[in-house]
């Protein structure tokens, strides 16, 4: 059984979003790479250059996305999976999953790890302690988004209108 939390960001972009026109990249240390019109399918493994290699996987969508809008998207992708590499209590190793979906005028991004999963927490009030922002930009720069716990865990988000 799945269990779900959300939030509604505060995040706003103004332009339609297509489709994606297949041009992933995909490291070496990718585990397996998938992409299939409006959808990308990624996973790589749990390590250090995880979130790199998920910002690179979505250089398939520069085509069709407003630069300022993929800026937020690499953004928030790189605080989820570094989430996912930090906090996923799994065994050591394992994959992060990136997957991008595009339902226009919605952009859908889950990552997936092996962890346990976790309920969102608001940010505490202490603005100068190091660490802690991701959640807090996705919730700021997302229209929605939420954790889904079953046989791993999976943060996602949205952000509506978001393609040129």
């Amino acid at each position: 059984m799945d269990r779900q939390s959300t939030s509604n960001g505060r995040g706003s972009h103004a332009t339609d979003f297509s489709t994606l026109d297949g041009r992933a990249a995909v490291t070496p240390g990718d585990i397996a790479g998938k992409r299939e019109g409006n959808e990308l399918s990624v996973r790589f493994e749990r390590g250090p250059s995880a979130a790199s290699a998920a910002r690179n996987a979505l250089v398939a969508l520069e085509p069709r996305v407003d630069a300022g809008c993929l800026d937020d998207i690499r953004l928030l992708v790189s605080e989820l999976v570094t989430n996912a590499v930090r906090h996923a209590d799994g065994p050591d190793g394992g994959e992060v999953q990136l997957d991008v979906s595009i339902e226009a005028p919605r952009l859908r991004v889950e990552v997936g790890d092996p962890g346990a999963g976790f309920d969102p927490q608001p940010r505490d009030d202490e603005m100068t302690r190091p660490g802690g922002w991701g959640l807090y930009l996705v919730d700021r720069i997302a229209d929605r988004w939420g954790v889904v716990r079953n046989r791993m865990n999976r943060v996602w988000f949205e952000i509506d209108g978001v393609a040129v």
